[in-house]
């Protein structure tokens, strides 16, 4: 009995020690390019530009302000912004486990000794693990704020008694998550539903977890029209003309339409079905929900990026989890549980599952990979040629462009995340098979000339050190020669005037670099640029 009680604890301790050693690995670069750039444009809003006026993304102003005290900190104490960024998600992460906890012991279903065990790890999987590329993204940090909401709202819908303290400090943790995207609003909606069905309106009326949530939406709405008029006026129209998707039909095929997407999504819905009419158990109801209200948002936002996805999978691994819990139940009725076995079990399945899953997405294969990875060696050369200075990167893609500017401490030169925007204005027409060529400048509509003005005059007005130039025939998808992001504003006069002081200095992977030169060195000629791109490009 000794031995298998100690057998017992060491299983536990490595089962543990995974997602443990595995959150460890995000503190080495590189951070997703999405969550690089929303914390790089919270570190220049620290360093005193403002939001929708020096700076531009389409983006709602929580997140942003969410990633302030991470670039604050980076700041007073000389830090690194991603290591500090990484530090703050992990412990929200654990502040969520641990606001988890008392619901979650309450429940019925954790009376069996294998899902009080399991049902832990299982959490520390779905918020640890399986984020992988995509930690700190916006979709993981929902589910960070959801899960102790989500386990309240499970031992309510058992019929258990919760205090008002508890539930306010869960209704208010988890609005905060709710708030980030609109589109997250749908989890809430489907959760408060249920409620209201199973507690009937008095009772639903008299929890704090509604009011906190409308209300804490309310003064954030305000406090953005108050503070951010800019984004409600300028961005918001811009990103309903150009941004938002259309179209159910393209909606799904884009969101679903791979073989591995369709095939979990086919796999799942009797399952989450189920789990959603089940009177018993409760947490598979509310992980059902999740996971349906979760595929509702990757849906309505419709370009199927594989973040937007992340809470369905984390909602699809609690669903089977219960489904799994409830299953063994019903196998073993009657019988008394071994609790010692049980939780060996628990814990040998779940290090096979996360061992499995490490086989397929090792956490160490992009940080091995970084340094001689396109980003690596683009912020090896910024970080030697422009640290402290500033770079226009001309580009539709966030990728490479973040995370390197915020690992090599560059200041971008331009308002714009990326130029998403042109992606937008040269769409195919219907039923054309090619996007359309460049529009001449009058020819622009109102939207494109902000564009083509804003970014124009920024290369005069700020004078970078490195211009880079991405390839627009492969981000567009467009025929070589069709389109160029350097033809394309080369022809604003302030561009092109302060343009004869840059040289190409290389060429990397099809990112073209342009180097600000001295006087002399734009005056000397081709051949002494010829020189000095041979120098460059050897450096390199």
């Amino acid at each position: 009995m000794r031995s298998a009680h100690r057998l017992v604890a060491a299983t536990h301790i490595v089962a543990w020690s995974i997602p443990c050693l595995w959150a460890l690995s995000y503190l080495l670069p590189p951070l997703d390019g999405d969550v690089a750039a929303i914390l790089d444009f919270a570190v220049r809003m620290v360093a005193g530009e403002q939001l929708y006026v020096d700076l531009f993304d389409v983006n709602p102003p929580l997140i942003f302000w969410l990633n302030l005290p991470a670039a604050w900190i980076a700041e007073q104490l000389a830090l690194g912004p991603a290591v500090v960024f990484v530090v703050s998600v992990l412990g929200l992460q654990a502040a969520s486990l641990v606001l988890c906890r008392a619901p979650t012991a309450r429940l019925f279903d954790l009376e069996r000794p294998f899902l009080r065990t399991v049902l832990p790890l299982v959490a520390a999987f779905v918020l640890l693990v399986l984020p992988t590329h995509n930690f700190g993204q916006r979709e993981h940090l929902l589910t960070c704020f959801a899960l102790p909401y989500l386990a309240l709202a499970a031992v309510r819908l058992e019929g258990q008694a919760v205090t008002v303290r508890e539930a306010a400090v869960r209704g208010a943790f988890a609005a905060v998550g709710f708030l980030i995207k609109p589109y997250f609003l749908l989890v809430p909606v489907a959760i408060e539903a249920v409620l209201l069905l199973r507690l009937g309106w008095r009772a639903w009326l008299r929890r704090p977890e509604p009011w906190l949530i409308v209300g804490l939406g309310a003064l954030y709405l305000l406090t953005a029209l108050v503070c951010h008029p800019s984004y409600f006026t300028e961005v918001v129209p811009l990103a309903r003309r150009y941004y938002l998707a259309s179209g159910v039909t393209a909606s799904l095929e884009r969101v679903f339409g791979e073989p591995e997407r369709w095939l979990a999504l086919v796999a799942m819905t009797p399952l989450v079905a189920w789990g959603m009419t089940a009177r018993r158990p409760a947490a598979l109801r509310v992980a059902a929900l999740f996971t349906l209200a979760a595929a509702g948002s990757a849906l309505i936002q419709g370009k199927g990026w594989p973040y937007h996805l992340l809470p369905f999978w984390q909602g699809c691994v609690m669903v089977v989890t219960f489904a799994a819990a409830a299953a063994l139940r019903g196998a073993a009725a009657g019988a008394q549980p071994n609790c010692e076995r049980a939780r060996l079990a628990a814990t040998v399945v779940f290090a096979a599952v996360v061992g499995t899953f490490a086989i397929e997405h090792p956490p160490w294969r992009d940080r091995l990979d970084y340094p001689g990875s396109f980003a690596g060696r683009l912020e090896a050369l910024l970080a030697r040629d422009a640290q402290g200075g500033r770079v226009l990167w001309l580009t539709d893609a966030t990728y490479p462009k973040y995370p390197t500017v915020l690992y090599g401490r560059i200041r971008p030169a331009s308002r714009f995340m990326e130029l998403w925007l042109i992606d937008g204005l040269y769409q195919a027409a219907e039923g054309a098979p090619d996007r359309p060529r460049m529009r001449a400048p009058a020819q622009m509509s109102d939207d494109e000339r902000h564009l083509f003005d804003a970014v124009g005059a920024s290369l005069e007005r700020t004078r970078p050190t490195l211009v880079l130039v991405a390839s627009a025939a492969a981000e567009l998808g467009v025929a070589v020669g069709q389109f160029d992001y350097l033809a394309y504003f080369l022809r604003h006069p302030s561009f092109a005037r302060e343009w004869r002081h840059y040289s190409q200095v290389a060429d990397i992977e099809g990112t073209r670099v342009f180097r600000c030169l001295d006087g002399a060195e734009t005056m000397a000629g081709p051949g002494r640029r010829d020189a000095k791109l041979a120098q460059y490009s050897a450096g390199n």
